[in-house]
């Protein structure tokens, strides 16, 4: 981390500058008291060689001009060169000041940014000096952190990439090995008459596990691209919510479940693009169908909580694995281990998470017991 010095660079340029031209006065009036001394003594001492009258002002000025050249000659080129040599001392040792006070935080950031070319060790630097120069660091500590949070991030991103390539793999060649095994057996005849039919079925519901695995990585594909705008328009949430499980009321009572629903009589408004939002609610209620056991109740509450709705779908049924709590909704993690016959494509919640994102809200799962529910969804949208 810099140290921020109250000084500012520019002030002790300023500073600087003011001393080395103050230097240079005193150097050149010490040099002219000095040039005039020397000279002053010259004509003295030529005065006591040749004549013996008073110094007076007129005989200084006479003699002046009588001195011999070549010593005037040589007194003024000392001099001369005297000053040329005060006047280079002061500037390389202002030079030699300036330069240290920018070459220091130059070079370290010249470091900093041969370890960015190279991806070697970028760490922070560490300077203390002017405010100019220790700004700087800072900016360039801020886009170090940022690099090191980024090159982090897109480490996970490939490793995800890399497993979900691996499970996609995996979840096509399951159904496809299945259809190639059992169509084989039909084209050699070593299926009996009898059975072929059920063969045929098997083949049948395997290319719809196929097809329904290829539609939910193409809507994953969709949802999850950063310029994909869902159609929301202004509806009574609560409403919505009630229609929506009086249509899904017939079929979760074919699969023998309950359906307990907790929806208020006042109006709520959101903004949601209702068909992919039903497609949310599909996927949760689906879940929950697909793994737990019957009679299990399935329940949906709806409530305010700070400017924001609120709705909870639950189930009091097996409840998810305390290890998958954390990734669930990430794409392909599935609440079977194994990956047995009953397990799902593991992009349902995946894309539950990227729409309800889309409508500027979130989803989370309640790990907490609540009133006896086993598995709790809270999905919050902003109110409108």
């Amino acid at each position: 981390m810099t140290k921020l010095k109250n000084n500012s660079f520019f002030s002790s340029l300023i500073k600087n500058y003011f001393f080395f031209t103050m230097a240079m006065s005193v150097a050149l009036v010490v040099i002219i008291s000095l040039s005039y001394m020397i000279i002053v003594a010259m004509l003295e001492h030529y005065l006591e060689m040749n004549t013996q009258l008073e110094i007076t002002e007129t005989i200084v000025r006479e003699a002046y001009f009588t001195v011999t050249p070549v010593w005037f000659k040589i007194v003024s080129i000392g001099i001369i060169i005297l000053f040329i040599l005060v006047y280079i001392g002061i500037l390389i040792g202002f030079s030699k000041v300036l330069t240290s006070r920018v070459k220091k935080p130059l070079n370290k950031l010249n470091e900093g940014l041969q370890s960015i070319a190279t991806k070697t060790n970028v760490e922070p630097i560490s300077f203390k000096g002017d405010k100019e120069f220790v700004q700087i660091c800072d900016s360039f500590n801020t886009m170090v952190n940022r690099l090191n949070k980024y090159e982090v991030e897109n480490k996970k991103l490939q490793e995800e990439k890399q497993k979900i390539i691996a499970d996609i793999s995996h979840d096509l060649k399951t159904p496809i090995t299945s259809i190639q095994g059992y169509s084989k057996a039909l084209c050699d005849n070593l299926i009996p008459e009898d059975k072929k039919q059920s063969y045929l079925q098997l083949i049948y519901r395997k290319s719809e596990e196929l097809n329904e695995l290829i539609n939910f990585f193409h809507e994953y594909s969709v949802v999850e691209r950063e310029d994909y705008k869902m159609k929301t328009e202004k509806i009574n949430i609560n409403e919505f919510l009630r229609k929506f499980f009086a249509y899904k009321y017939e079929q979760i009572e074919e699969e023998q479940f309950i359906l307990d629903v907790d929806i208020p009589e006042s109006k709520l408004f959101v903004n949601i693009d209702t068909l992919q939002f039903k497609r949310v609610l599909n996927n949760l209620i689906n879940n929950s169908i697909k793994y737990n056991p019957i009679n299990t109740t399935i329940s949906i509450g709806v409530y305010e909580e700070n400017n924001n709705c609120i709705i909870e779908i639950r189930d009091n049924g097996v409840g998810i694995q305390k290890n998958l709590q954390r990734n669930i909704f990430d794409p392909l993690v599935t609440g079977d281990d194994s990956r047995g016959s009953k397990h799902g494509t593991g992009l349902g919640l995946a894309i539950t998470r990227c729409i309800v994102e889309k409508h500027k809200g979130n989803i989370c799962l309640v790990s907490d017991e609540k009133e006896n529910w086993s598995t709790i969804f809270k999905i919050t949208l902003p109110k409108t």
